[in-house]
């Protein structure tokens, strides 16, 4: 829809033009000096709106982005009331490390305390290690991108000033995502620990020294592997012990296979022959291997600044406008029906949005999922014949209605067809090429409707000579830096849970937002693309371009065991004799005390310290329920169910109530007479094109 001229926005911000960064003439003033402001205010500007830290400016600036953090005092004249008395169309954005009620006694707009309080450093063992990267910081900025340009579109912009609170903690709680969600009913039990597996997608030493991160998530990248690896006659075990084999000692035999394989060749020779072959694996780059690759440079992960020949970071998302054809005429501007609100009684910001998902795994999912809970009608497509993981399932296709499709028949196609023609939006994840093999060519489908956005998102980026490679999270984890960055002793890590995955979907629904706000302003459409590797970059702003980064605030942490679990620890940068004290004597008596002991001993001296959770543990916290971050429902099928529901506070609009991600298929028949297949519904049903229902848990 196209908004005109004398919008209540042009008073401060002239609607772009279609070949100019979609925020191109947005003043922003930021407050603050935070890490996760830096990262916002990045992305502002990647996107073409001036960012300014003048004071004056802020009676003018459509947004504001305070970053001093909960409990601050603004300088006079700057807090939200007084901006808001003199700036009646203002957007005022405030950075916070918890929603009310969260844990106290921490700093607040650092990362340290936020992973802690999520249970990253314990995700996947007992003990707690300490999780480098900045996620709350990265995700916060994200999802407080995301909800910037949703106040900024038209039926919601001129309301008067808004006030819009993202808490880094509830932020970042989209990166926990599967491991949040649990099914009451013993029957549909998530798999359990531990099951020994062929140990395929571990990093392993090749001659040269350097580690290759190879993957297989399903069977046929299994027999490439082994066939490079020449061993094609261990193809059909191990294809068949992706999911398990029968006990530790097999896995072992299989690890010690795999060591004396893949030290008979350098890693770049393994890389290049995995591609040759069309299967999955990627060199763990060093950041500095990682800059100068010409990938990295090509698809413009990395772009050269000018002005000092240095290769900085390039958008976490890419938008490109469609071309517009010289006889096409702009929409009309719609209103939003007054009926599509949330249970708060506001607007949902993408209540007239309607989205086609393709997409598949997690990250593409992600997108789609992230739009739902912003009040898009998400179509969810997906395939008969998919492997699907039931718990990643729930978590990434919560909101949506789900139709399953078999696009090896005409008919199925035709559904599909129509299913795009119906929506604003399309979100698709495949390699390069295979959704224009399946008939739908993007260049097509934004000729014949300039108005369409066209989301991709793939692994490892466009637009260079690894377009067309296979990948998953490792995979990009391995290319971006991120396993080089954490290796101990030379030996290259995973990172223990998929960040790029989830981190990825964030910057996909924001390129997707962005574009409906273009859309809004323009009438044109875009093409909009993020990736598992570029998002693996961008999260690590601060290795990349160290000159960015906030000043620390907090010396480096500690763990203290006590007797009922762990405590982080950190001293202020200028720490008091009575902190270094405090912390001292905790350290010294906490295996003889309780956790609540030693917190009140340390906060009674002002240091900031807060109690390591696990991911499960921390959905128990009764503030993370009453902030509506983790929901109790009913499934229609599976029964009771817990999952954490990621959201951020907007004085003019909300996010939607949502409802449990559907069993595929389950609006099969309800999606096909909207569509007008009524007629045909059975018969295609009949004749397997589309399905009514394919199972998640094996014969539910």
């Amino acid at each position: 829809m196209s908004a005109s001229n004398n919008s209540p926005a042009s008073s401060h911000w002239s609607p772009c033009k279609a070949d100019v960064p979609v925020l191109t003439g947005l003043t922003v003033v930021r407050i603050g000096a935070s890490r996760a402001g830096n990262y916002l205010t990045r992305l502002l500007m990647d996107q073409g709106a001036e960012v300014t830290s003048d004071p004056t400016r802020a009676t003018s600036a459509r947004v504001i982005v305070n970053d001093l953090g909960r409990g601050a005092v603004a300088p006079e004249g700057l807090d939200y009331d007084s901006i808001a008395r003199a700036n009646p169309l203002v957007i005022y954005c405030s950075l916070v490390s918890f929603p009310e009620g969260g844990p106290e006694g921490v700093m607040d707009l650092e990362d340290e305390p936020v992973l802690s309080a999520l249970g990253l450093n314990r995700y996947g063992w007992d003990a707690p290690r300490r999780e480098p990267l900045p996620v709350p910081s990265f995700f916060g900025a994200v999802f407080a991108m995301i909800h910037i340009a949703c106040a900024l579109r038209p039926h919601i912009n001129g309301r008067g000033p808004q006030h819009i609170e993202v808490p880094l903690f509830s932020a970042a709680l989209n990166v926990l995502g599967r491991a949040t969600v649990t099914v009451q009913d013993p029957r549909y039990g998530d798999a359990p620990p531990g099951v020994p597996r062929v140990p395929i997608a571990e990093l392993y030493r090749c001659a040269d020294g350097k580690y290759l991160q190879p993957h297989a998530t399903f069977p046929h990248f299994a027999h490439i592997i082994c066939a490079v690896g020449g061993h094609p006659e261990w193809g059909e075990e191990a294809a068949a012990g992706l999911r398990k084999i029968k006990d530790k000692e097999t896995q072992t035999v299989w690890e010690r296979r795999f060591i004396e394989m893949w030290r008979q060749k350098p890693a770049r020779d393994w890389e290049d022959l995995l591609e040759a072959h069309h299967g999955a694996g990627t060199i763990a780059r060093t950041h500095e291997e990682w800059r100068a690759e010409p990938h990295a440079r090509a698809s413009k992960i990395f772009v050269e600044d000018k002005k000092d020949g240095r290769w900085r970071l390039g958008p976490a998302a890419l938008l490109k406008a469609n071309p517009r054809p010289a006889d096409w005429k702009a929409l009309e501007t719609g209103s939003l029906p007054s009926s599509a609100r949330g249970p708060l009684g506001k607007p949902l910001p993408l209540a007239d949005i309607r989205v086609a998902d393709f997409c598949i795994i997690i990250a593409g999912p992600t997108v789609g999922r992230l739009l739902s809970d912003l009040g898009a009608d998400v179509v969810k497509v997906e395939a008969p014949n998919r492997e699907l993981s039931p718990y990643l399932w729930f978590d990434v296709n919560r909101g949506k209605r789900s139709i399953v499709l078999d696009m090896r028949k005409k008919s199925a196609h035709q559904v599909a067809q129509r299913i795009i023609d119906s929506a604003d939006v399309v979100t698709e994840n495949f390699r390069s090429g295979k959704f224009a093999a399946l008939g739908f060519n993007q260049d097509e489908l934004v000729a014949s409707r300039p108005e369409l956005i066209y989301g991709a998102t793939n692994a490892l980026d466009f637009d260079g000579p690894w377009e067309t490679r296979a990948g998953w999270e490792h995979n990009a984890q391995a290319g971006s830096g991120q396993q080089m960055a954490r290796a101990e002793n030379g030996v290259a890590q995973q990172v223990p849970f998929p960040v790029n995955d989830y981190a990825t979907g964030l910057c996909g629904a924001m390129g997707i937002v962005l574009a409906i706000l273009r859309r809004d302003l323009t009438g044109l459409g875009s093409r909009t693309r993020a990736s598992l590797v570029r998002s693996g970059t961008f999260l690590q702003f601060v290795s990349y371009e160290p000159d960015m980064d906030a000043p620390r605030r907090l010396r480096p942490g500690e763990f203290l065991k006590c007797q009922d679990g762990y405590v982080s620890a950190w001293l202020h940068v200028g720490a008091t004799e009575v902190q270094e004290r405090a912390l001292k004597e905790a350290r010294a008596g906490s295996n003889e005390k309780l956790c609540a002991a030693v917190l009140t001993g340390l906060f009674d001296a002002g240091v900031s310290a807060i109690r390591e959770r696990k991911p499960k543990e921390m959905l128990r916290e009764p503030w993370v329920a009453a902030n509506g971050l983790a929901i109790a429902w009913e499934h229609p099928r599976f029964g009771p169910m817990h999952q954490a529901t990621p959201r951020a506070r907007a004085s003019h609009f909300e996010t939607s109530k949502s409802r449990p991600a559907p069993a595929p298929g389950a609006e099969s028949l309800e999606i096909l007479h909207e569509l007008g297949f009524g007629a045909r519904a059975d018969q295609l049903l009949a004749d397997g094109a589309v399905g009514a229902y394919m199972p998640l848990f094996g014969g539910d």
